[in-house]
């Protein structure tokens, strides 16, 4: 009796911790981020970010309480993700999926033996190239030149 009784201690204690010491890879981490991210459970979705990425959801979260009595009622169904692919560089992966027929890509890094989603606070015009004078000058001469 008493070697059936540690018996199933051992057991569930194997059975817990394994469970615990379970990690999830870029992919599943993607996949439940963005899911949540879909059907606006922000604070949910705090638990896969960094905290830049803490500050975004708090953002969103606000922009969507400020719209919620502006617009219609939106569908928070999550889409259908497809071709999930996360390539893996060191401690940084970029997933790249498709959802509801729009590409597009989710940057992950790993903190300790975690892997969080890295959503950086950018602005919309940090691709753009501008030489104010250069386009300036052109103008002018053109207009010069239909004169």
């Amino acid at each position: 009796m008493r070697t059936l009784k540690l018996f199933t201690i051992v057991m569930a204690g194997l059975f817990i911790f394994s469970a615990c010491g379970k990690k999830q890879t870029p992919e599943q981490v993607a996949t439940k981020f963005i899911n949540l991210l879909e059907q606006q459970k922000f604070e949910d979705a705090k638990k896969y970010g960094t905290a830049e990425t803490i500050q975004i959801l708090d953002m969103y979260k606000s922009l969507s309480a400020m719209s919620a009595g502006m617009a219609e009622e939106e569908d928070t169904t999550p889409g259908e993700i497809k071709d999930l692919e996360c390539i893996i560089e060191g401690d940084k992966a970029i997933c790249s999926y498709t959802i509801d027929g729009e590409f597009d890509q989710l940057p992950l890094v790993k903190q300790g033996d975690k892997w969080l989603v890295d959503l950086k606070k950018e602005s919309p015009f940090d691709d753009a190239e501008f030489n104010w004078e250069e386009e300036g000058e052109e103008g002018e001469e053109e207009v010069e030149e239909e004169v």
